[in-house]
C-alpha cells in the first residue's frame, strides 16, 4: 500500500473491516444455501434449461439450419467476389 493508503488504513482499519464484512457475507450466503439449497436448485435449473435447449435443437434442427444458412451466405459472398475480381493472366 502507498503511504497515504497505509495511513488511512491505520486510522480507520479499512482492511480489517473489509475482511470482516466479506467473512460475514460469506457466512450468511453459506447459511442461506444450507437452509434453502440455493446452489443445488440453481444447478438443477441450469441442467433443465440446457436439456430443454438440446431437445429444442434436436426437434427443430436449429444448429443445422444455422450452419446451412451461413454456408450458403459465404458461398454467395465468394461467388460475388469471384465475379468482381476475375483471375489475372488467364
Amino acid at each position: 500500500l502507498g503511504s497515504k493508503a497505509q495511513e488511512l488504513d491505520n486510522k480507520h482499519h479499512i482492511v480489517d473491516k473489509t475482511k470482516k464484512a466479506g467473512s460475514t457475507v460469506y457466512s450468511k450466503a453459506k447459511e442461506m444455501d444450507e437452509k434453502h439449497h440455493i446452489v443445488d436448485k440453481t444447478k438443477s435449473a441450469a441442467s433443465k434449461t440446457m436439456n430443454a435447449a438440446v431437445d429444442f435443437n434436436k426437434k427443430h434442427n436449429i444448429t443445422g439450419k444455422t450452419a446451412s444458412a451461413l454456408s450458403k451466405g459465404m458461398d454467395s459472398v465468394s461467388k460475388r467476389l469471384s465475379k468482381s475480381n476475375p483471375p489475372q493472366g488467364a
